[in-house]
């Protein structure tokens, strides 16, 4: 199954937004292996790293200084990111979020 997943790349220069699909396989993988806390220096992070080759998004990472990516869909936005995008807003299940 693939998971359409909302993508924000700035490298400082120039802004890469939109959907990308995205195996689950890795989202099950970048969800457990890896934090989605803020990151400071060069990212890493699995799904990033699949939009930046299946976009052919001529950035590196050492370029990028933001970067933001969530699945579409609510339910997977709780399972894998442990919140969800409400409004504008992003609600922690665990502070208050429904699950």
């Amino acid at each position: 199954m693939n998971v359409k997943t909302h993508y924000l790349i700035s490298s400082g220069k120039t802004e890469y937004r939109g959907l990308c699909d995205i195996e689950e396989s890795i989202w099950d993988y970048a969800s457990t292996e890896f934090s989605n806390e803020f990151q400071v220096g060069i990212p890493e992070y699995p799904v990033l790293n699949k939009i930046l080759e299946l976009k052919n998004i001529p950035v590196k990472l050492e370029e990028i200084f933001y970067w933001s990516v969530y699945p579409k869909n609510i339910s997977l936005q709780k399972k894998y990111l442990g919140m969800y995008l409400e409004d504008g807003e992003w609600i922690d299940l665990e502070n208050g979020g429904d699950d």
